[in-house]
């Protein structure tokens, strides 16, 4: 016989399980994509910095953004929040409508919080590593956050939506969640 409250338990494990693994897939995209997309917009500021630098770059920016998924994913019930949504909207679950308003609060929440935070702490860096010369000249810490927030976060959301939509039926499937419990024996 299966225990009922084992059934919720193991529901929200598995709930939390796919949080977490979609938070570190998401992290590592979106680590490795603000980097690229920084260096991109200011390839002359990175011309003669040594690879080494280039590397670390991308090494840092996908390690803070995976610690900042995962503590993002163990308090915030994003599973829960999308399978709200989709079940407010009367999707039918495996529909793909049902998946693409699941994914939709991760993909949002993921984005604006870790973008948020990495575009502080990079301009940040930035900042602390100019010359005194060289900050005179530019804008304040406020102007060079939005800016390189807002040309960040909206590719980066687009990005990270549509990866979620191709990657969370996959993790689901993985953990077993929406799969009915297996019925045990005593």
């Amino acid at each position: 016989m299966r225990d009922p409250k084992r059934g919720i338990t193991d529901t929200k494990k598995k709930e939390l399980l796919v949080s977490i693994i979609m938070a570190v897939i998401m992290s590592v995209f979106m680590g490795w994509f603000a980097v690229f997309l920084i260096r991109a917009r200011h390839p002359e500021q990175f011309a003669s910095a040594p690879a080494i630098a280039g590397v670390m770059m991308y090494f840092t920016s996908i390690v803070e953004s995976i610690i900042i998924g995962i503590i993002i994913a163990l308090a915030l019930p994003q599973e829960k929040m999308g399978r709200a949504l989709a079940m407010k909207a009367k999707a039918v679950p495996s529909s793909f409508k049902f998946s693409a308003l699941k994914t939709l609060p991760m993909a949002v929440i993921n984005t604006l919080i870790i973008g948020t935070i990495m575009s502080l702490s990079g301009i940040y860096t930035a900042r602390q590593n100019m010359p005194p010369e060289a900050l005179a000249h530019m804008p304040s810490f406020w102007v060079m956050w939005f800016d390189s927030w807002i040309f960040t976060t909206p590719i980066a959301m687009i990005c990270c939506y549509v990866l979620s939509l191709i990657i969370a039926p996959f993790v689901v499937r993985m953990v077993g969640l929406g799969k009915p419990p297996k019925q045990t024996e005593i």
